[in-house]
């Protein structure tokens, strides 16, 4: 392991392990859960680092998703669980936009665009047009979206949340979140990636 991911691992393992004890003490153990996810993904990106060579900037800026989420999830605003914090009422009822949650969705899926740009653009051939590698980008970091529903559903399930975590409307404006984040992780990068042919050809 290099001193990069050596670095970074041991911060986000560090939060992660903070943070479950913070949730046993709060007897949050649906979080639990949420950790021993993170954490295998996390264990997926050392994986692949040495193929694959991740960014030191995306590398830093999911530990600050991390936090972002691991506040989230088990800081309280007087009653108000951060995730649940409206931070502009831009839309109320049912939608009431926009909460805190919305914003790390949007923010989380950003960096995902950005670590999926990887191995897709490894993938496809150089000579394969660029607007291909966006969508495809965006599309494999919404299918990541998808399987984030499904964690949570499976939690809600499994420690009887009932809905802790939202409805067929919150789940709705996650999906939308996280595609808005994708594009615009995608947009991050278009202009490297448009450079990187250039000196390649």
């Amino acid at each position: 392991m290099n001193k990069k991911m050596s670095y970074t691992s041991i911060v986000y393992l560090g939060m992660i392990i903070g943070f479950a004890i913070r949730s046993l003490i709060m007897h949050n153990y649906e979080f639990l859960f949420y950790a021993v996810i993170l954490s295998g993904f996390w264990g997926i990106i050392m994986k692949t680092d040495a193929r694959l060579n991740y960014p030191t900037t995306t590398l830093i800026l999911l530990i600050v998703w991390l936090a972002t989420h691991l506040f989230g999830g088990t800081i309280f605003i007087g009653e108000t669980k951060l995730y649940d914090l409206m931070l502009i009422p831009i839309v109320g009822e049912p939608y009431q936009i926009l909460k805190y949650d919305q914003l790390i969705h949007f923010f989380c899926y950003l960096v995902m665009a950005r670590f999926i740009f990887i191995p897709v653009s490894k993938v496809l051939r150089p000579s394969a047009p660029l607007w291909l590698v966006g969508v495809l980008t965006i599309l494999a970091a919404c299918g990541i979206g998808a399987i984030n529903e499904i964690v949570e559903f499976a939690a809600v399930i499994a420690f009887n949340a009932g809905d802790s975590v939202g409805g067929y409307t919150n789940t709705a404006l996650d999906i939308v979140c996280n595609t808005l984040g994708a594009t615009a992780g995608w947009f991050t990068l278009v202009g490297s990636a448009r450079n990187n042919r250039k000196l390649a050809a």
